[in-house]
């Protein structure tokens, strides 16, 4: 059986954007802290922080179905650019000045908060491995969790690489990357109760896309026929 890798942080590391900060710390397993604020009238009667240890949180039943939130204003500009075509009630939580638009509502009272922890986990998971840390952070973003990765890889004494023989020897968040991600998730798939929705959010243009496998096999199965 081949070893459970993982990249352990070894020293502190912290970066900062004006009041938006997010920090590093050496932890013998997977953990988030983090909190947000936004003046709405929702998301203030919601929790605006959130502390998960995936040594005692399942990631698939408790962070996975937070979906990506939004404002109808926001939306409209999105796609007058070309952005966001993908993205809708479906897959999203919109809100407008007021209230949530979605019929069926949020699916955690703190969806918001829960869906930035998946922020988070996306972001921290471009180390190639998975991390062994303590994740804090407030008001931060894609840019500033990124920033702050790279600033821990660029420093070799920050971190160590560590291997576990067996599955049980490895800290419970070890597994989260290999049994709940795979390596083309660099976007994240989003999932809808048991099945994944037809969208991915691009880390590159920052709103969504269609993803067009289905179509295209549905394609070459018509003409082979």
């Amino acid at each position: 059986m081949q070893d459970r890798v993982g990249r352990r942080a070894q020293k502190r590391r912290e970066g900062r954007d004006g009041d938006k900060w997010a920090r590093l710390e050496p932890y013998a397993g997977f953990k988030l802290s983090l909190s947000i604020v936004f003046n709405h009238p929702v998301i203030d009667r919601a929790s605006q922080a959130v502390t998960v240890d995936f040594a005692h949180t399942s990631y698939l039943k408790e962070i996975a179905r937070a979906r990506t939130f939004g404002f109808m204003h926001e939306v409209e500009n999105l796609r007058e650019s070309g952005l966001a075509l993908g993205g809708g009630l479906d897959n999203a939580v919109v809100l407008d000045e007021y209230r949530v638009l979605n019929t069926e509502g949020l699916r955690f009272a703190d969806e918001f908060i829960r869906h930035k922890v998946l922020d988070a986990i996306g972001d921290l998971y471009l180390a190639g491995k998975p991390l062994l840390a303590a994740f804090a952070a407030h008001k931060s973003g894609h840019a500033l969790n990124n920033r702050l990765l790279r600033d821990l890889l660029a420093d070799a004494a920050a971190w160590e690489l560590v291997s576990f023989e067996r599955p049980e020897d490895a800290p419970a968040a070890a597994s989260i990357r290999s049994s709940r991600m795979n390596r083309s998730s660099l976007t994240l798939s989003l999932s809808v109760g048991s099945t994944t929705c037809g969208t991915r959010r691009s880390a590159s243009r920052g709103g969504w896309r269609r993803r067009r496998g289905g179509r295209a096999r549905r394609r070459r199965a018509a003409r082979r026929s």
